[in-house]
């Protein structure tokens, strides 16, 4: 079975927002100061075209700046700088490193899979597996393979596609005006879709940290949704225990590291089925 991890394999076109986290994360290696395109170019391995675009759109997500006295030089801005780059990396694709203990004792104890996604914002909005576990599972792999497009959408697909993405959607942004199905979602603090893998549905809650987290202390204000935490299963398993499968997958979310899960509400699941 094709690995489920952030990075795709070699058989894949990497897909854009990858691109952009693939040249961001190349620029937070390289360290402050100015840049020439031919050494980001030469780090990332990605075509120049390609590089362009990207930082292009993180430009105009106030992520790097060019530098009028280097021209062809790029930078990232004052406040990435600024920001512990680990918890800046981890953020922006969506979690932390240290979640990956509750993830596995979240798996254990429903026995389905589980999966951390996160999202990026550059181009079209998008949700990233930056985590996987029990993706050994044999009627998963089997069904994988019978399926074999479907590891990339699992991967990486818009944010409005599943359960995952529509559960980050709905906390984006206090402000922001909803849609009535977002609206649901966020009184329940829970989404259920389909999958890209047939006969299999998520169970999503969101993940929420503090900008201190995020490290962007400067820029935000409160908590923000940095990704989302799901559990795959048979969709008929789903539909027969997932009363019992949400009580772990929100309260295990406080174990995030400074991060939580929205409050646990009483309405029930049926009043919800994301598109």
């Amino acid at each position: 079975m094709r690995s489920l991890s952030l990075q795709p394999d070699g058989t894949e076109r990497t897909p854009e927002a990858l691109r952009s986290y693939h040249v961001f994360k190349t620029l937070l290696e390289m360290g402050p100061g100015p840049h020439p395109m031919r050494r980001i170019v030469e780090r990332t391995g990605l075509p120049r075209g390609v590089v362009r675009r990207r930082l292009n759109a993180m430009r105009e997500a106030g992520l790097c700046c060019p530098t009028p006295e280097f021209p062809g030089h790029h930078e990232l801005t004052t406040a990435v700088l600024g920001a512990d780059s680990q918890h800046l990396l981890h953020a922006l694709p969506g979690v932390q490193s240290r979640s990956r203990q509750y993830l596995s004792a979240l798996q254990q104890q429903t026995g389905q899979i589980v999966f951390m996604h996160g999202h990026m914002l550059l181009d079209s909005p998008v949700r990233l597996c930056v985590e996987c576990r029990g993706d050994s599972r044999p009627d998963f792999a089997r069904d994988l393979a019978a399926h074999p497009t479907a590891a990339g959408r699992l991967r990486q697909a818009p944010l409005a596609a599943d359960a995952p993405g529509l559960v980050i959607l709905a906390h984006l942004d206090d402000n922001v005006s909803l849609s009535s199905q977002l609206r649901t979602i966020r009184a329940l603090g829970y989404a259920i879709s389909g999958s890209p893998l047939p006969g299999w549905s998520f169970v999503s809650v969101p993940v929420h940290a503090g900008p201190e987290i995020v490290g962007l202390e400067g820029l935000l204000g409160g908590a923000r949704v940095v990704g989302a935490v799901s559990l795959l299963a048979r969709t008929d398993d789903l539909e027969r225990h997932v009363e019992a499968w949400l009580s772990p997958l929100r309260h295990g979310g406080r174990s995030l590291p400074a991060s939580t899960t929205r409050p646990e509400t009483d309405a029930h699941t049926a009043g919800l089925r994301a598109a």
